[in-house]
């Protein structure tokens, strides 16, 4: 418990204040003492930010070897992404291609030719 005060920053008397009350929850140590979880002893006493203090630290692990490797891969899953866009833009072309193409059948006259009906192609009518 004398631990758990002193990163807490309270009294141990507050600690076991706010155990009888039961606000924080305690266990029992190997040695039969109490204690406290320090997530428990978190979540009841927050830390406080110093005023200087940053409340986000950034980690960075530029010098690794899997940072690298990483980055490659990322390289590499950009560039095939860029070539599947590449790709659904050509079919994507190819069918309004398709889509719009216009029969380039014409009679003699010029006209589009009228397709004709099943029994006139059967019989040979009007042709």
């Amino acid at each position: 418990m004398t631990q758990a005060a002193e990163l807490a920053k309270v009294g141990r008397s507050t600690l076991y204040r706010h155990a009888k009350k039961g606000t924080l929850s305690t266990t029992t140590m190997p040695d039969g003492s109490p204690g406290v979880d320090t997530s428990e002893l978190f979540r009841v006493f927050p830390v406080a930010q110093s005023p200087g203090q940053d409340e986000t630290v950034k980690v960075t692990h530029e010098g690794t070897p899997d940072t690298a490797l990483l980055k490659l891969e990322i390289d590499h899953l950009k560039e095939l992404l860029a070539a599947e866009r590449r790709n659904n833009e050509d079919l994507r072309h190819a069918m309004r291609v398709i889509e719009h193409k216009i029969p380039a059948t014409l009679d003699k006259s010029g006209e589009p030719e009228r397709s004709r009906g099943f029994w006139s192609r059967v019989f040979g009518g009007g042709k």
